[in-house]
């Protein structure tokens, strides 16, 4: 057990030899591969440079006329650029550094044969601590303003990009022009308070169904509750739930080892960190009523950005020894990124879902469209 120079020089390039094995793409997926929401994040990462990504962003539509070799039909072709297309939007990337701390009297009773299994313990420990505040950091939520998000725990979370009225990416839908940089919403209609949303295979039709009439393009994941994902699953009966599943052979969302329900072609999941609190009745607005959120995402439009150069990546020096707090081989990895919407359209939300509700309660949601008109 002695603190030879050897035993732990034969520690420092051992733990250096391992950790160079994982840089960077191993531990991406091993940050990543945890959920279905983080898979999907995972396969449509984007690198970027500098302290923020600044993508172009589509407002809506773009607009066109028909015109004749006489001349134009209707009013006169504008000659000015597009509205639709804004180049403004700003993603500050934010930073994480991971700690990791093996003490050298760890190391010592461990003995060499030991160190492989004591660099990955150390190792897996410190990767859960990360893909746990990086997901409870997106789903997080202000309980006093909703479409806030909770800018003191880093990255842009899905309450930001999944609302309506909110700046986001540095976006007003109050200024003109700009005024469907929103996403669509469901959420309790006023009846004196705040009614709740029914969790039914009805509603979370109609929102992918709507999101695809507006933007022309069908949500990749629906993200809900524990509960809300169980009112869901009582809706459907064992041969539709197996039938769906058959129907959708080839489709990742069945290769990803978790209880899937499909609606309108989407796979829905639970999270636990996804946003839900029982229901408040008598209340006037809605984020004091509460509730469950549910969130339709489309990963070719909301992406997670990262800084190529150094997230992911062991400190260049390897494994150094150190005598604070304690005598301790440290070494430490980085996240910087954050994440953004390129067509915040394509993305949805219901909030004030309320699980408990009877199926015989059930009616179907309003719809708030990007811009402010309401379907049905």
């Amino acid at each position: 057990m002695a603190d030879t120079p050897l035993t732990m020089a034969t520690a420092k390039a051992t733990f250096d030899a391992l950790t160079q094995d994982m840089r960077p793409r191993v531990l991406v997926d091993n940050i990543f591969v945890d959920k279905p929401f983080w898979a999907k994040m995972r396969a449509n990462m984007m690198p970027v440079s500098g302290r923020a990504w600044m993508p172009p962003v589509m407002l809506r539509k773009l607009t066109g006329q028909w015109y004749t070799r006489a001349g134009e039909i209707g009013s006169s072709l504008s000659s000015s650029f597009s509205p639709e297309i804004a180049s403004s939007a700003k993603y500050e990337i934010k930073f994480w550094a991971g700690h990791v701390l093996i003490p050298t009297q760890d190391i010592a009773q461990q003995g060499r044969l030991g160190l492989v299994d004591l660099h990955q313990a150390y190792i897996d420990n410190e990767v859960l601590s990360v893909r746990d505040a990086m997901s409870t950091a997106i789903f997080d939520r202000d309980t006093t303003t909703i479409g806030t998000g909770q800018e003191s725990n880093g990255i842009e979370t899905l309450d930001q990009a999944c609302w309506y009225g909110n700046t986001y990416g540095g976006i007003s839908p109050l200024v003109a022009n700009q005024t469907t940089w929103e996403a669509h919403v469901m959420y309790g209609e006023t009846d004196t308070y705040i009614q709740p949303v029914a969790p039914s295979v009805e509603n979370f039709e109609f929102m992918v169904d709507t999101i695809e009439a507006t933007s022309g393009e069908k949500p990749d994941l629906i993200v809900v509750t524990e509960a809300t994902w169980l009112a869901l699953k009582a809706q459907v009966t064992a041969n539709e739930y197996l039938s769906a599943m058959m129907s959708q052979k080839g489709n990742e969302g069945v290769n990803w080892q978790t209880s899937t329900l499909w609606i309108g072609g989407v796979p829905v999941v639970r999270d636990r960190d996804c946003y839900g609190e029982d229901f408040t009745a008598d209340q006037a607005t809605v984020v004091l009523a509460d509730g469950h959120d549910a969130y339709f995402l489309n990963f070719n439009r909301f992406k997670f950005a990262y800084d190529a150069g150094i997230s992911f990546r062991w400190h260049e020096d390897g494994w150094e020894r150190t005598k604070l707090p304690y005598d301790a081989f440290l070494n430490t990895f980085y996240v910087w990124g954050t994440t953004g919407s390129t067509a915040r359209r394509t993305l949805g939300r219901i909030a004030n879902i309320d699980p408990t509700m009877n199926q015989s309660d059930f009616t179907l949601g309003t719809i708030r469209l990007p811009g402010g008109s309401t379907v049905p």
